[in-house]
């Protein structure tokens, strides 16, 4: 952050130096900073593959900020933008999804779901999320189906390798 504030002391249009300040303040957990640093310098590099992705990061960061307050309404914009900033960010596509989701927006949801599964065909999480919603959704078979990648993600896995005999569905 010091570096990427000298920087730009020198040159203060310095695109490069203004990504490194968004990226630290975001490591610093101060997103609405890294935000407004890096919407100024996509002000000045509108095309910049890096800096939309640091941008995009920096949505998901305060997104994911209030779905974790249980917030999913504030949540919506900001991973909205996020895909504003990035559209083949499949992060803020599945928060989005498990926002609407949260909202009762089952439907909605199902579209980022699919987006996001398009992308990355192979995500255990998306998967997951997705069947939980065409469960809700009363898409029973498909979603029963999704259902089995529940033994994939990451905060259920230790569950079934504690009993791997569980019976699948």
């Amino acid at each position: 952050s010091a570096r990427a504030r000298d920087a730009l002391t020198l040159a203060p249009s310095h695109v490069p130096a203004l990504i490194a300040l968004g990226r630290a303040l975001l490591g610093l957990g101060r997103p609405d900073e890294a935000d407004a640093v890096l919407r100024d310098a996509l002000a000045r590099a509108p095309d910049d593959p890096e800096l939309r992705g640091a941008l995009a990061l920096a949505h998901l960061v305060r997104g994911n900020e209030h779905l974790l307050a249980f917030r999913p309404a504030g949540a919506e914009p900001a991973y909205r933008q996020a895909l504003e900033a990035d559209p083949s960010y499949v992060a803020a596509m599945g928060n989005l999804a498990n926002a609407l989701t949260a909202q009762g927006r089952v439907a909605e949801a199902l579209v980022f779901y699919r987006q996001a599964l398009t992308v990355e065909p192979d995500s255990a999480d998306i998967g997951y999320a997705n069947s939980l919603a065409l469960l809700l959704d009363g898409q029973y078979d498909a979603g029963w189906h999704w259902h089995e990648r529940r033994r994939d993600t990451a905060m259920l896995r230790w569950n079934y390798d504690r009993h791997p005999n569980l019976p699948q569905w």
